[in-house]
């Protein structure tokens, strides 16, 4: 599984992060969707 390659790589000493996917559509109209989504879920400006 990809995220498991992702957890193995990113767990040295750095600060915590914020990993994000979808599940909907692809191509342009899910990434858009997937920023947006996430940008205003977001608590940072």
């Amino acid at each position: 599984m990809i995220i498991r390659d992702a957890e193995l790589a990113f767990t040295h000493n750095v600060p915590p992060h914020r990993t994000l996917c979808n599940r909907g559509a692809n191509g342009i109209d899910g990434i858009i969707s997937t920023s947006l989504g996430a940008s205003f879920g977001s608590k940072e400006k």
